[in-house]
Formats: structure tokens, sequence, C-alpha cells
């Protein structure tokens, strides 16, 4: 890779990072462009001709945080021979990016009683990219390891239901226990889970 590739890259990352300190901090709103030039030590024209704005910038740091657990999720539902196995470590890795991305989260939210075009027109779209990438990818998880599950349960749906159990969770208590470290409820969250999807004459607990 040339040095120019190679600053880019690393230039693109400052300034998402920064991007993401000044939301968490000032609000969406309240950010600017040059808010986000100085911290990151840029002039404006280097961020918009990297991103060609605010919103845009937001989408993509959006994107990217869903890239980051796309990767890891992709890589254990490919590569683990053992379902449970893999369900355990994409449930961890859902709730550690759930966790790590806890702040930027509930600056969306707020955002959205403010400046709802922004959510309808950014947020969600990018939203609804990341939820379908991971919602295809268990699907396919479970429908290779249909065997291990109950035949009444189709596996898209599972999927969904799957990913609706673990957002319908970790989302809230985000919002509402902010000191709260999810990964500690991640085996009841399982147990539940297996309980409902495993066939009955396989085990009924799930081993912690």
């Amino acid at each position: 890779m040339r040095q120019r590739e190679k600053d880019r890259i690393r230039n693109r990352a400052l300034f998402l990072e920064s991007a993401e300190r000044l939301f968490e901090e000032k609000g969406y709103s309240c950010s600017t462009i040059e808010d986000i030039a100085e911290r990151a030590g840029f002039s404006k024209a280097t961020i918009y001709n990297y991103f060609g704005g605010k919103d845009h910038l937001l989408a993509e740091l959006i994107q990217e945080k869903f890239r980051g657990l796309i990767e890891m999720v992709t890589e254990v539902l490919v590569n683990e021979n053992n379902p449970r196995e893999a369900i355990d470590r994409y449930t961890a890795l859902s709730i550690e990016c759930m966790q790590q991305n806890i702040k930027l989260f509930r600056v969306m939210i707020a955002e959205g009683f403010k400046n709802p075009e922004i959510v309808e027109d950014i947020i969600h779209p990018n939203i609804f990219i990341g939820l379908k990438s991971l919602n295809e990818m268990l699907s396919a998880f479970f429908t290779r390891n249909a065997s291990y599950l109950n035949p009444k349960l189709d596996p898209e749906e599972l999927a969904f239901q799957f990913m609706s159990m673990l957002a319908g969770y970790a989302g809230p208590m985000g919002w509402i226990c902010k000191n709260k470290d999810l990964s500690t409820k991640k085996d009841e969250l399982l147990e539940l889970f297996f309980n409902g999807a495993l066939k009955k004459d396989l085990t009924l607990q799930y081993v912690v």
C-alpha cells in the first residue's frame, strides 16, 4: 500500500473518532464541521473532501460500527463448528459492541427528539443496512445448522427473533442503567434462547 493511501486511511479514522467524541460531548446538532476539524487538527475543507458534510460523516460512522461487528461475527459464524459456541460468541461480540458504543446510541436517540428528519434520512437507513447484513448472516447460520433446531422454527424468523431479543434487552438497559455491565446477563439470555430453540430431546439447560 502506498504512503498516500495509508495517510488517507489514518486520517479518515481520525476524523471519525474526532466526530464521535464531539457528538458524545456536545450532541450531533451542536457539533459543527469546524469543531471536528479543529479537534482532528485539520482544515474544514479537508473534512469536506473526505465526507462531504456532517450528515455523511454520521452515516459513515454508523456504518463503520457495523462493519467492525460484522467482520468479527462473520469469522465466528463461518469458522466455529459448534453451533452453541458460535451463538455464545456472537452474543458476546454483539453485547460488547453495544456496550462500547452506548454513548453514541444515546446521542442518536436524543437526536430523534430534536431532529426527526436526521433519524429518518440518516440514522435509521444506515442502521437498517447493518442489521440486515447481520440478519442475513444469522439466517444462513441457522439454516446450515437446522438439525439442531426445533423443526417448527423457520431459520430466517429465528434469526430475527434472536436479534430482537438481544436488542430488546441491551438497548433499554443501556439507556436506563448507564453503568450496568450488560455482559453479566449473556448466559441468562442464551439459556432463554436455547430452551426455546433447541429440540426437546436435546439438552434443556444452557450450561454456563
